[in-house]
């Protein structure tokens, strides 16, 4: 192990890495933590290194309690839990460990406290209306999305595990409960390519529609990323690369939510009034951090 300042002089000497000092996408095989992440959420990509490497403290997704959580408590949990944070989202729900199986933890975090609360909408749902117990994971889920076609869409937002735990077969809970629940004919996620693959949607019955490209950010004083001009629009992610054969959404019945929905094809930004692209100078604006691009997946509802 070598200290952060160790790390850093290795860094801006090694050839391999030139391309993240001039600001250029990294290689898909190789994972890049960049400066203001490790600066501002280090516990997370600690975490995230520790479960690329399998040395995660595993707690069984059996013993944990499922149900629907209140807007607070899952904000404040993907703030100190996920890479990118909170943000807006519908459903929420969260795994919770129950006080009398802390026992199977190697050390009681300091916040699993019994009377963590539950939403009202949530109580009763899922067999347990009390929220007692230490929360070990949250998804959250868009509002539904209906298409021409009667079908309705859904897209998963979130998902965190507390730093520093696995949670056997939490994912996949956490999910299933929702197709249970929701009965959903289509959902819709983004895999962040900076850190994954999209192997674990794929073994759960989700499909790559597509990819999107790399966002650049600026970065302010306090580690919070903003996308440079240019890019995309939270809820408005850029098809750069359709895959041929992916699943695909029908068209939305106007009105309907648009958040998370990403445009097919490629789309160009325009100068105001130019009627035309922008100059290819302007496609590439200066940035702090650019990332890997996302991978667009779908999961859809299997006709019987």
């Amino acid at each position: 192990m070598i200290s952060f300042e160790e790390w850093i002089a290795l860094f801006e000497a090694e050839p391999r890495f030139a391309y993240c000092r001039k600001g250029e996408v990294p290689p898909a095989d190789r994972i890049v933590i960049w400066e203001d992440q490790w600066q501002h959420r280090q516990n997370i990509v600690r975490s995230r290194v520790l479960s690329k490497l399998g040395l995660l403290e595993r707690i069984p997704g059996r013993l944990c309690t499922l149900q629907r959580i209140s807007r607070p408590l899952a904000d404040k949990f993907l703030e100190k839990h996920h890479l990118q944070g909170t943000t807006a989202s519908k459903i929420k729900y969260g795994l919770f460990l129950p006080e009398k199986y802390y026992r199977v933890l190697k050390e009681v975090p300091s916040d699993a406290y019994p009377g963590q609360p539950a939403s009202k909408e949530g109580q009763g749902r899922t067999g347990s209306s009390s929220g007692a117990g230490l929360l070990m994971a949250v998804m959250t889920f868009s509002g539904p999305r209906q298409f021409h076609d009667g079908t309705r869409s859904y897209e998963m937002i979130r998902f965190a595990v507390r730093c520093n735990f696995h949670v056997q077969g939490g994912f996949s809970r956490l999910l299933q409960h929702f197709i249970r629940e929701k009965d959903p004919d289509s959902i819709m996620t983004y895999v962040d390519l900076d850190w994954y693959t999209g192997a674990t949607y794929e073994a759960l019955g989700f499909e790559p529609a597509g990819v999107l490209r790399p966002i650049g950010y600026t970065v302010d004083e306090d580690g919070r990323r903003r996308p440079v001009s240019g890019a995309p629009a939270s809820g408005d992610p850029v098809l750069e690369e359709p895959i041929a054969g992916a699943p695909t959404l029908g068209t939305p019945v106007a009105g309907t939510p648009v958040a998370g929905i990403p445009v097919a094809g490629i789309l160009i930004p325009e100068e105001p009034g130019s009627g035309g692209p922008a100059p290819e100078e302007s496609l590439q604006p200066p940035h702090d951090v650019i990332n890997k691009g996302s991978l667009k997946m779908i999961w859809k509802k299997k006709l019987r």
